[in-house]
C-alpha cells in the first residue's frame, strides 16, 4: 500500500509540474481549485485502493462490491469537483475540466494495474 500511495503522491506532482509548465494551463495555476483537485482524486483513489485491498481476502462478492463503489466513488468525486468548478468560475473552464479527467484516467491507469497485480498476487498464495 506505501508503494501504490507514493506512486501515486509522484502521478499527482507530475502532472501538477506539467500543468504549471504550459501555457494552456496558465487559468489553473493562478487558483486553488487546481492543486485541490489533483489532491482530492489522488485521495479518493488511495482510498478506494485501501478499500479494494483490504476486501482483497475476504469473500468474492465483498471484493466486488469494493470494486464498484470505489469505481462510483471516485467517478462522483471528479463529477463533483468539475461540476462546481464550471458553475462557480468563467475562466479556464474547459483546461480544468481536461486536466481532471487527465488526472483521473492516470490515477485509474495505476490503480487498476495495482490492483490486477494485487488479485494475481492473492490467487499464488491460495
Amino acid at each position: 500500500m506505501v508503494r501504490f500511495t507514493s506512486f501515486s503522491v509522484l502521478l499527482c506532482l507530475a502532472v501538477w509540474i506539467v500543468s504549471t509548465t504550459l501555457d494552456a494551463c496558465a487559468p489553473l495555476s493562478e487558483s486553488w481549485w487546481w492543486p485541490t483537485s489533483l489532491v482530492f482524486v489522488t485521495g479518493v483513489t488511495v482510498l478506494a485502493r485501501w478499500w479494494v485491498g483490504h476486501s482483497a481476502t475476504k469473500s468474492p462478492m465483498g471484493f466486488v462490491a469494493s470494486v464498484n463503489g470505489s469505481t462510483a466513488l471516485k467517478m462522483f468525486a471528479v463529477l463533483g469537483i468539475i461540476t462546481t468548478y464550471i458553475v462557480t468560475h468563467e475562466e479556464g473552464r474547459v483546461p480544468f475540466a481536461l486536466g481532471t479527467f487527465v488526472i483521473f484516467a492516470a490515477q485509474l491507469v495505476w490503480f487498476v494495474w495495482d490492483t490486477t497485480k494485487l488479485m494475481r498476487e492473492n490467487k499464488k498464495n491460495s
